[in-house]
């Protein structure tokens, strides 16, 4: 199974949003890649989203 993780290097919308914790898009991204990736060298892709129509800066 592949592991989905979302940048933690800040230099993404992710980590500085509000949403980030309960993100209904970042589910549906970490169901669907876990469906239809197959790992062959690596069993971990790190995403970076730099904008979102969700995002709220966190206070």
């Amino acid at each position: 199974m592949i592991k989905v993780e979302i940048s933690s290097h800040e230099n993404g919308a992710c980590p500085i949003c509000k949403n980030y914790n309960n993100c209904h898009i970042l589910q549906k991204l970490d169901e669907t890649l876990k469906e239809v990736c197959n790992p062959i060298y690596d069993d971990t892709v790190e995403l970076v989203i730099y904008r979102c129509p969700e995002f709220e800066e966190s206070a």
